[in-house]
């Protein structure tokens, strides 16, 4: 993908609460990976792996019922693989 492109991941969550997102991607020096939530800004991450790899968790809050999750490429191209949504660890 490249900047300007995007891919909308459409979640049905439980509960309100405490989750965290990753992603995997790979992308060439200097590429960037944004993760919109309902359309606010939670996340981005450097990509700059050329082969996929787990990027860091981000701790997000969501609400009971449909959630947006958008994956766009800030700068640069990036290879997206997949995401991970889960509840977040109890501390």
């Amino acid at each position: 993908m490249g900047v300007g492109n995007w891919i909308n991941f459409m979640l049905r969550v439980p509960a309100n609460g405490n989750y965290r997102i990753r992603a995997r991607a790979r992308g060439d020096a200097g590429s960037t990976l944004k993760a919109l939530l309902n359309s606010d800004q939670v996340a981005t991450w450097d990509v700059a792996n050329t082969t996929f790899a787990d990027l860091p968790w981000v701790s997000v809050s969501l609400e009971e019922g449909l959630n947006v999750i958008r994956m766009t490429p800030a700068a640069g191209g990036v290879d997206f693989n997949s995401i991970t949504v889960e509840a977040a660890p109890r501390q």
